[in-house]
């Protein structure tokens, strides 16, 4: 009963982190502290974080990449986007993921974007491969509001890292820029993939070493069947390996900042716990298409001429979204899988989800989506 509790030493290093927050971004703080005691004390979930797409260019070719149904997208009109973020500000989000593509290669396009989601009381993730994370470049994002950068790596070997993103020295690269990060006084992380064939593998495993010894948090993500991986079943991973990643979640393991070092999505937050799709997330692609995830590559509207609020409260209806899964829909849930995102394998992405979505309507939904979404789970079908 005691593995999730995190030891004193972990609690003070939060209080201090969260303390330096505070001087800096106090209105964040403020939100967060409200969103935590909105979701103790109602059974409804508000938004929390918004993933955008600043671009879908890229410098790297990775093997596994899950943008690559979007790599051609024409971006929409920042003050569409705008619009869109101070939507989301209002429907409770204060966190921010800002990625492409790779975000940097249109820096100017990002610099707009996050002045956009007004840092001061926001937290901002850019995630990124780390080929041009210069000490400089971190510098200026961290003047201009960004509070954490994680870099992605597949690999504690550095061939095999190399190999995957198709970048020779790409692994030194994000090795180095880790380091910058931290000296730079933002917060960081490893991004990293995992799948049912790479999971106990050496590379994998010298990975998480790798992160213990430096104290970098590890960001999982679990294969899912999309973009370069489209249809490939055989990578989910399955129920031991999810009990695995679980019991490398050590409370006694914690990065610089007091957090448990290997984290998943579903993992508690705030007082929940359970996959966030369309409660507490949303993800907004290049042209403005809103997925219910980064993953879930079915649109629920575009923001040029729908609203996050009416979109959301549409797919609150569907009882995979209204409930918090104990999974991942698209990386571990294979009857949500069969069910929709098959449908759209071999089609242009995103799918349409007002017509994939449609008349499927969760069993004791009789109030107002938006209202009642609770914490209790539905299980794998």
């Amino acid at each position: 009963m005691f593995q999730n509790i995190l030891p004193l030493t972990s609690w003070w290093t939060r209080l201090r982190s969260a303390a330096a927050l505070a001087r800096r971004k106090p209105q964040l703080v403020l939100r967060i502290g409200l969103h935590a005691l909105h979701n103790l004390l109602f059974r409804s979930s508000r938004l929390r974080s918004v993933d955008i797409s600043v671009t879908s260019l890229c410098n790297f070719r990775c093997t596994h990449c899950y943008a690559e149904s979007f790599v051609h997208e024409e971006p929409v009109p920042l003050e569409v986007l705008g619009r869109a973020i101070r939507e989301a500000h209002r429907l409770g989000a204060f966190h921010f993921v800002l990625q492409g593509g790779e975000a940097i290669v249109d820096f100017d396009r990002l610099r707009t974007i996050i002045a956009l989601t007004s840092p001061h009381r926001s937290y901002l993730t850019l995630v990124s491969n780390g080929w041009a994370m210069t000490p400089d470049r971190i510098a200026e994002l961290k003047r201009l509001g960004i509070d954490k950068i994680t870099v992605s790596l597949d690999s504690g070997i550095a061939e095999e890292h190399d190999r995957n993103r198709n970048r020779p020295g790409s692994y030194d690269r994000a090795v180095r820029a880790l380091s910058h990060i931290v000296q730079a006084g933002l917060h960081t992380a490893i991004s990293t993939v995992v799948t049912h064939k790479n999971l106990h593998s050496e590379g994998m495993q010298t990975l998480f070493r790798f992160a213990r010894e430096n104290r970098y948090r590890i960001d999982v993500q679990v294969a899912q069947p999309v973009g370069m991986w489209e249809g490939r079943m055989d990578l989910l991973i399955d129920q031991e390996d999810a009990a695995y990643l679980r019991a490398l979640r050590d409370p006694s393991q914690t990065n610089l900042n007091g957090q448990v070092l290997v984290n998943r999505d579903l993992y508690p937050t705030l007082c929940r716990e359970g996959c966030p799709a369309v409660k507490e997330f949303l993800s907004i692609t290049t042209k403005g298409e809103v997925l219910p995830c980064t993953f879930i590559q079915i649109s629920l509207g575009n923001i040029r001429n729908r609203s996050l609020k009416e979109m959301r409260a549409a797919a609150l209806r569907n009882e995979y979204f209204a409930l918090y899964n104990p999974t991942c829909l698209s990386g571990e849930d294979r009857g949500f899988i069969d069910r929709y995102l098959a449908r759209v394998w071999g089609q242009d992405k995103p799918g349409d989800g007002t017509r994939i979505f449609a008349g499927d309507r969760p069993t004791q939904a009789s109030s107002p989506p938006n209202e009642d979404a609770d914490r209790r789970t539905v299980s794998s079908r």
